[in-house]
């Protein structure tokens, strides 16, 4: 890859957050309440109807940064 080139984000369902960071959708939504995983973005154009998908590379970065602390240790 070229360096100026940046990598692809897409947005991904809560299914996939599960499966890439082998944590539990209840386990997520409490991180995430104490500031501690990615937010999701809501695509929905309506309040109240509900579209969250999270950014591919921002759950990656979270993983990166769990394993970096994990080695400094």
């Amino acid at each position: 890859m070229d360096s100026t080139q940046q990598p692809f984000d897409r947005f991904i369902p809560i299914k996939e957050v599960m499966h890439i960071s082998s944590i539990s959708q209840s386990q997520i939504y409490a991180l995430i309440r104490l500031g501690k995983f990615p937010k999701p973005y809501n695509l929905s154009e309506k309040q109240s109807s509900r579209c969250s998908r999270w950014s591919f590379l921002e759950v990656h970065e979270w993983l990166a940064e769990k394993i970096a602390a994990q080695k400094a240790a």
